[in-house]
C-alpha cells in the first residue's frame, strides 16, 4: 500500500514538474524572460538535476543578454544543444573566435544544424580580405591646397585579428608645390573583453625628411584609451618645420538606439606646445520606412599653452585653439535604397575664443558651420562606392573638404 501511494505522489510531482516546464518554454516563446526565469529557478530548487530547466535557465539568461552567466551554465551541461547554445551567446557577446569553434563542433556532430550552419557563415564573412583605393583633398584660405591618394590591403590572420598595410603619396599647393609619400602597417585583434590597436609607419615631409607615425589603443566595451603620433601638414609654414603631435585620448561611445559620444584629450607637439580638449556629442534617429532622420547636439572646450597665430593671420605652423567654445546643433537625413545611401548632413551654432590683433588678445564671438553630402553605392557583389563632399567655416578659417574611395571585399 505504501509503495502504491509513494508511486502515485512521484507521478503527480513529475507530472506538475513537466506542467512547470511547459509553462517555462511558454513564456520564453512570448519573451517574457523575468517571469520564465523565475520559474526555472523554482524548478530547479525543487529538482537541481533537471537537464531541460537548466538547460532552459540558460537560453533565457542569455536572451536576457547576460552573456557569461550563460556561457558559464551552458557550460555544465551536456549535448549539441548546449555546445550551441554557448556558441550562440560567445557570438552574441563578440568572443567568435570561441563562437567559430563552437559552432563547427556542432556541425560535425550534426550537419543539417541551420542554425549553425548561418552563424558560422556570418562570423566568416566578417573576416574576409578587402582592398581601399582611396583620393581625398582640400582646399582652404590658409592657404594649402591638399590631395591624398591612399592604397589599403586589410587581410586576417583569424576572425579577430585583422591587418593592414597601406601605402600613400600627397601633394599640397600652398604657394609653392611639394609633395611626400607616408607607410603604414596597422593591426587590431580582440582578447577576451579587450580590442587592442595599433599602427607604425613612417611620414616622408616635403623636403624629404622622414619621421615616425602609428597609434595604439585599447577598448573595453564602450570605454577606449587611445595615444596616437600624426603630422601636422595644414598649413604653408608647416611644410618646412616638420610639425607633428602626439595625442593621448579618453573616449566612450554608445551605439544602440541612440548615439552619444564624450573624450578628453590631450596633445603634444613637437615644440613642446600642449593643447587640451574636451568634446561630446549626441544623436537621436527617427526611422521611417527607407528613410533615417538624425537630430542632435554638440558641445566642446579647446585649448592650447602657447598661440602660433601671427601677425600677418596665419597660424604658423599649425592651429592652437585659445580658449575655444562652441555649441552646435546637428541634423542630418538618410535615404537608404537597395545597395545604396545617400545622407545630407549639416551642424552649426555658437562659438567664443580669444582672437588677436597685433598680439593683444580679446574675446570674439561667431557662428561656425558646416554642411556636406555623402553616398555608398554598391556597384558590383563585393565592390562598393564611397564619396563626400562638405563645407565648413570659423570666424578665420574656410575649407572645402571631399573624400571617394573604391572598396572591394571578397
Amino acid at each position: 500500500m505504501r509503495t502504491a501511494v509513494l508511486a502515485v505522489v512521484v507521478a503527480f510531482a513529475y507530472a506538475a514538474a513537466g506542467d512547470d516546464l511547459r509553462r517555462a518554454q511558454e513564456l520564453s516563446w512570448a519573451r517574457q524572460f523575468v517571469e520564465a526565469e523565475a520559474l526555472y529557478r523554482r524548478i530547479l530548487a525543487a529538482e537541481p538535476g533537471s537537464g531541460e530547466a537548466r538547460l532552459g535557465l540558460a537560453r533565457v539568461v542569455m536572451w536576457r543578454g547576460r552573456y557569461d552567466q550563460a556561457i558559464a551554465l551552458f557550460a555544465k551541461l551536456d549535448g549539441i544543444e548546449a555546445i550551441e547554445g554557448r556558441a550562440t551567446a560567445q557570438y552574441w557577446s563578440g568572443d567568435l573566435r570561441a563562437a567559430a569553434r563552437g559552432f563547427r563542433r556542432v556541425l560535425e556532430l550534426d550537419g543539417n544544424r541551420e542554425f549553425a550552419r548561418q552563424s558560422l557563415a556570418g562570423i566568416v564573412s566578417t573576416a574576409m580580405p578587402s582592398q581601399r583605393i582611396t583620393v581625398a583633398g582640400s582646399t582652404d584660405d590658409q592657404p594649402l591646397d591638399a590631395i591624398r591618394g591612399e592604397l589599403a590591403a586589410t587581410f586576417f590572420s583569424d576572425v579577430q585579428t585583422r591587418w593592414t598595410v597601406s601605402i600613400g603619396h600627397y601633394a599640397v599647393d600652398a604657394q609653392r608645390r611639394a609633395s611626400g609619400q607616408s607607410v603604414r602597417v596597422a593591426n587590431e585583434t580582440t582578447v577576451r573583453a579587450l580590442t587592442l590597436a595599433g599602427s607604425l609607419g613612417i611620414f616622408t615631409f616635403p623636403d624629404g625628411v622622414r619621421g615616425p607615425v602609428g597609434s595604439a589603443s585599447v577598448r573595453r566595451r564602450s570605454l577606449t584609451l587611445r595615444i596616437e603620433r600624426r603630422p601636422e601638414l595644414a598649413s604653408a609654414p608647416s611644410l618646412t618645420t616638420h610639425a607633428a603631435s602626439t595625442t593621448t585620448t579618453l573616449r566612450w561611445d554608445r551605439e544602440r538606439n541612440w548615439i552619444a559620444s564624450a573624450e578628453l584629450s590631450h596633445r603634444r607637439y613637437s615644440d613642446d606646445n600642449r593643447g587640451h580638449a574636451i568634446a561630446a556629442y549626441v544623436l537621436v534617429p527617427a526611422r521611417r520606412n527607407d528613410w533615417t532622420f538624425w537630430s542632435g547636439a554638440s558641445l566642446a572646450w579647446r585649448d592650447t599653452d602657447e598661440s602660433r597665430f601671427n601677425l600677418d593671420g596665419r597660424y604658423d605652423p599649425y592651429w592652437t585653439p585659445d580658449d575655444l567654445r562652441e555649441a552646435r546643433a546637428v541634423l542630418a537625413v538618410e535615404r537608404k535604397r537597395g545597395r545604396g545611401s545617400v545622407k545630407l548632413y549639416g551642424d552649426g551654432g555658437l562659438a567664443r575664443d580669444r582672437g588677436r590683433a597685433l598680439d593683444i588678445p580679446f574675446d570674439r564671438h561667431y557662428n561656425p558651420w558646416r554642411a556636406g553630402i555623402s553616398a555608398e553605392i554598391g556597384l558590383t557583389h563585393g565592390l562598393r562606392l564611397e564619396a563626400q563632399i562638405d563645407r565648413a567655416a570659423t570666424v578665420d578659417y574656410r575649407v572645402t573638404s571631399y573624400h571617394a574611395a573604391l572598396v572591394r571585399r571578397r
